[in-house]
């Protein structure tokens, strides 16, 4: 463009003299054409005029090196040197491979002297290769051509015609139809004309837009390879381009197919019906079954005759679905029907595929109940509860409040029910210290109902509290040694509850005597309660009522006293001196609950004795049984600091001896599944000086370490010990001291909420990598896309998801024990990494967003891959879970059935980011949920029956085909 603009007036003047004398007829036209130009190598003078009048040449130049060039200069000096022509502003011109851009020459001097004469000119070309476009030769290396232009000098030039028409194309080949086993054919085209051409597969494609070039292989002839397979009709669109850039407006089709190999397999068969047995009373069956193309089939009683000797037809049959009615069964029967077919090729089935028709016999029993839950006694506080039964077989179960009802006249029927597991919700609401009743029948698909109930008994637990700690500090927050001679003690506290308590009497209250001496300091207490009693040596129990206090002061000579109201989150109380001259007192704690007060937990005595000069004596006394200096009352000087804490606690897999990943550290509330992890324990990393570590569960004490590592179930020397919980939740508390045995200081410590879950009972499918597989073929994924699944593989190798579209597959596997995705758009495009661990869960994710593969493993990002082109989009031919489709041609992992487990598919119509897999990772253990937000199809894998049930909304439910339901490892929410 540069150029066109610099030179463009000089261009136009000659191009217009050329076309004047041609118009007019000045000159012979012919005879004003260049007689010979020749630049050797792959740059070609196309054209050219010698022109007298304005002392100029004109080039038409073209490129036909095979990748784009820069023209820095262009040199023609007469054979006997008396002149030189050349551009007179030298500059860059870019010249696009197969394209021809026209260069003007002056600074001639005068060819007057050369007037209607043919003159010999030598021509020099500086090039340069274009880097931009990847050539390895850098800017400033320059090339040289060189060459002769043998020219008739006249007044004026002769410009050659314009050239409006597109280049004609002539397909050499290959036509008709390649032989099988061809697995490259030569595409091969000639034009008229000297030209580029390109190709594609969609006639559709502008030239320019074309991706793919054809390979000039001299004179005009043009040539491509590409792969073929079997069986396969390609057809490629051809359009080519000319130096005066004429563009074939439609492609020329270069259409021909490969061969298919000669068929020596008899059909495959498949999907034998009827394949549950049929009721009572049936006497007439349909058999059938499909076969994987086009076939005859037959039938025999007898097993072991061959296909041409089979006695029975299938009254439909020839295409792929083969069936026929067959009659005269009785109740009982169990009989066999050995199948085999034949294809248009004479390949015969040289073994029996077996349908075997089974008639129950009639039933007049009625299902037999089991499980019925709950059981024993609820813990207080309990208002609802699950309530369930099992059956022996598929029935319908009801249930009342009242015995006796026949089955028709039951009020409630389980809100799950048909199947051989039933449950409800039972929610009067229940209360405390009541036991309840359940009375449940159940009838089955043949109409025999329980003639007398099934019992569901249980009862609810009355309002018991235990003893949690309460934590009495100053308002400094600091603890302070209790010396003799002090006159006021103040203490500043917390009291917590478990979710389930309910207390409806809160009164904090407190009194104390103590020795004559300034009051000046204060001291820290540990203790706790939800009412808080207070004695002093003989002196009467302090009590409190709800909302506030009422204090009885019998028996009290004059002390002083305070009491608060507990129900606020931090309150204080405060004595003062008495008369006495006690030098000990004791706090005594007992916990209420119930709608009257009624209801006592067991009462804790906490007793700070005499002193002994400047150390206190301290004791508790639990139900008459006294312990010195127990680790949960603390008296420390003001002056030593917390230097010591638990910083971290870590989940620990006693199997192992290692952390968990995830739960290193663990968070305030962590869930833990023992399905995945049985065998547990719990270390607490510290710092500072520590020397012993306690650990309690439910504010009850459960173990002192003194040695580290710190571990709440015990280790020998870093072979932790094993916790095995039982299904609940544990609040842990593990608090560091900086002696042995809980002694000396404590320091900083650290809780968990720790929720204990067990998914043994849930389900997952198993493949046994030969033709297990779950059919969707209703799946079909948009042009950017997500797979998601839980996995545990036993073998290397071994598809997890794939899907056939009409332009090719796409497909999640594994293959060499590596996570691997990709699609085939006329060759593989894939992306492979990480590490897939055999025997054990994994969660497993690709993704494609348009541009980039990706593969995630337990929500971490492995490797990703931009292949430069997308795959093909359009309806679905067939799509599958577990299966290999061995016709695609990828090979490896894709080409192999999975060995193994697999669980919780999804299919979403958008690649998903790292976190939120990381997200759906985590949350996985739980569960996986039912949120269909932008999801094609989703597989809990969960259920009864023939049927996987897609959950996302889009009615894609799959079948089942040789795979079996197992104990699995995702909890699932039932999903509407």
């Amino acid at each position: 463009m540069e150029f066109l603009i610099t030179y463009g007036w000089a261009i136009l003047i000659a191009v217009g003299v050329i076309a004047g004398i041609a118009y007019f007829a000045d000159i012979d036209a012919s005879e004003a054409l260049p007689e010979e130009c020749d630049l050797g190598g792959n740059l070609y003078c196309k054209d050219f005029v010698v022109d007298e009048a304005s002392n100029d040449v004109f080039l038409d130049i073209t490129n036909l090196k095979g990748h784009n060039v820069l023209i820095d200069q262009i040199t023609a000096t007469t054979r006997d040197g008396e002149l030189v022509c050349n551009i007179l502003t030298p500059t860059s011109t870019l010249v696009e491979n197969g394209e021809t851009e026209l260069f003007h020459l002056d600074n001639c001097g005068s060819l007057a002297n050369y007037g209607e004469q043919r003159v010999l000119f030598d021509l020099k070309v500086d090039w340069r290769s274009e880097t931009s476009l990847g050539a390895s030769v850098p800017d400033d290396f320059v090339h040289v051509a060189t060459g002769t232009m043998l020219a008739n000098v006249r007044p004026v030039g002769v410009a050659p015609p314009p050239d409006p028409d597109p280049p004609v194309i002539t397909v050499i080949g290959p036509m008709g139809t390649l032989g099988a086993g061809t697995t490259t054919a030569t595409l091969s085209v000639s034009t008229d004309e000297l030209a580029t051409c390109r190709f594609n597969q969609d006639s559709d494609i502008p030239y320019p837009s074309m991706l793919n070039t054809f390979i000039h292989m001299g004179g005009n002839v043009f040539e491509f390879d590409v792969a073929v397979s079997d069986g396969v009709t390609y057809n490629y669109y051809v359009r080519c381009r000319d130096a005066s850039n004429n563009m074939n407006p439609t492609g020329e089709l270069i259409t021909f197919d490969v061969a298919l190999p000669p068929d020596t397999d008899p059909p495959v068969r498949s999907d034998g019906l009827p394949s549950v047995p049929q009721p009572p009373g049936t006497t007439d069956v349909n058999i059938a079954l499909t076969t994987d193309e086009n076939a005859i089939c037959k039938w025999d009683p007898v097993p072991g005759i061959s296909f041409v000797l089979m006695a029975n037809n299938f009254d439909t049959t020839g295409g792929t679905a083969h069936s026929t009615l067959v009659s005269g069964f009785n109740d009982g029967d169990m009989i066999d029907h050995h199948v085999r077919c034949e294809d248009g090729a004479g390949n015969s089935n040289p073994d029996d595929f077996t349908i075997t028709v089974e008639i129950e016999l009639s039933d007049s029993t009625p299902p037999v109940l089991g499980d019925l839950l709950p059981t024993g006694t609820l813990a207080a506080g309990t208002t609802s509860t699950p309530i369930s039964v099992t059956t022996n077989e598929a029935a319908t179960c009801k249930w009342d409040t009242d015995g006796g009802e026949a089955f028709a006249a039951m009020a409630n029927t389980f809100s799950t029910t048909g199947g051989t597991s039933h449950s409800d919700t039972y929610n009067p609401p229940l209360q405390n210290g009541q036991a309840y009743t359940i009375y449940v029948r159940c009838e089955d698909g043949s109409g025999n109902a329980n003639p007398a109930d099934a019992l569901i008994s249980f009862d609810v637990d009355v309002s018991t509290f235990t003893t949690h700690r309460l934590y009495c500090n100053t308002e400094a927050d600091q603890r302070y040694t209790y010396y003799p001679y002090r006159t006021y003690f103040e203490c500043r506290g917390y009291v917590g509850l478990a979710a389930s308590n309910t207390v409806n009497d809160a009164v904090f209250c407190a009194a104390l005597n103590v020795t004559e001496g300034s009051p000046t300091d204060t001291i820290t207490i540990t203790a706790i309660d939800e009412v808080i009693n207070v004695d002093s040596d003989n002196m009467a129990t302090l009590e409190g009522t709800a909302k506030g206090p009422v204090i009885s002061t019998s028996g009290w000579s004059t002390p002083g006293y305070e009491c608060v109201d507990i129900t606020n989150v931090l309150n204080h109380w405060r004595v003062t001196k008495g008369d006495s001259s006690n030098v000990y007192f004791s706090i005594e704690a007992t916990p209420f609950g119930g709608s009257s007060n009624a209801v006592a937990g067991s009462t804790h005595r906490w007793r700070i004795g005499e002193q002994s000069s400047s150390s206190p004596r301290v004791r508790k006394t639990i139900n008459s049984t006294t312990v010195d200096n127990p680790w949960y009352i603390q008296i420390n000087d003001a002056s030593e600091a917390q230097t010591t804490a638990v910083t971290e606690l870590y989940l620990i897999n006693a199997d192992t001896d290692l952390p968990i990943s995830g739960y290193d550290p663990m968070s305030a509330t962590e869930t833990v599944d023992l399905a995945m992890y049985p065998n547990l324990n719990i270390q607490a990393v510290t710092s500072g000086s520590v020397e012993s570590v306690v650990f309690e569960t439910q504010h009850v004490l459960t173990r002192i370490e003194d040695s580290a590592p710190y571990a709440y179930a015990g280790d020998a020397s870093g072979n932790y010990h094993v916790w095995t919980p039982a299904v609940g939740t544990y609040n842990i508390v593990a608090t560091p001291f900086d002696l042995d045995g809980a002694g000396g200081n404590a320091g900083v410590p650290q809780q968990v909420t720790l929720n204990v879950i067990s998914t043994s009972t849930s389900k997952a499918f198993q493949f046994d990598g030969s033709g297990d597989y779950l059919d969707i073929s209703s799946l079909a994924t948009p042009a950017s896309f997500t797979y998601e699944a839980w996995i545990n593989p036993s073998a290397a190798d071994g598809n997890i998801i794939e899907e056939r579209i009409n332009t090719g597959d796409r497909a999640m596997y594994v293959e060499g024990n590596q996570l691997e995705l990709g699609f085939w758009r006329s060759s593989a495009r894939t992306v492979k990494g990480g590490t897939i661990t055999q025997g054990i869960w994994q969660h497993v994710a690709g993704t494609w967003d348009g541009t980039t593969l990706r593969v995630y493993i337990n929500g971490n990002e492995v490797n990703s891959n931009a292949p430069g082109t997308t795959p093909g989009t359009g309806a679905a031919q067939w799509a599958a879970i577990g299966r290999a489709d061995t016709g695609s041609g990828w090979g490896g992992g894709l080409d192999s059935d999975f060995t193994g487990f697999i669980d919780e598919v999804r299919v979403y119509d958008r690649a998903l980011s790292q976190p939120e897999l990381a997200a759906n990772h985590a949350a996985g253990v739980n569960d996986f949920g039912c949120d269909t937000t932008d999801l094609v199809a989703g597989y809990h894998l969960d259920g009864t029956g023939s049927t996987v049930v897609d959950y996302s909304g889009n009615g894609i439910d799959g079948s089942i085909v040789g795979a079996t339901r197992s104990s699995g490892y995702i909890t699932k929410t039932t999903c509407p």
